[in-house]
């Protein structure tokens, strides 16, 4: 699993910031929240990606860029949602 490079004590920031191509504020922000975690197999979850694009992430807010927490705790479980856009006429 590609998450559990980011725990490897033994890949330097460096190496890490080449491998995943991080950048200014996300590199920073993945440094400083690989420091402070561990890793924890219960945070990897499914997750709605896009529509029809399932995929899996790992849900430490520590590491996630916008991770809408106060909303997405309600689906973590079998809750489902429906998402919709509402049209405004100019």
């Amino acid at each position: 699993m590609r998450i559990l490079s980011l725990f490897n004590k033994s890949l330097s920031n460096e190496k890490l910031e080449v491998l995943y191509e991080l950048k200014s504020q996300a590199g920073e922000k993945t440094i400083k929240a690989r420091k402070l975690t561990s890793f924890n197999q219960n945070l990897i979850r499914l997750y709605c990606y896009r529509p029809f694009d399932i995929r899996y992430v790992y849900a430490e807010n520590k590491f996630l860029w916008r991770s809408v927490e106060t909303l997405s705790k309600h689906f973590i479980f079998e809750n489902r949602a429906l998402v919709t856009t509402r049209i405004l006429a100019n």
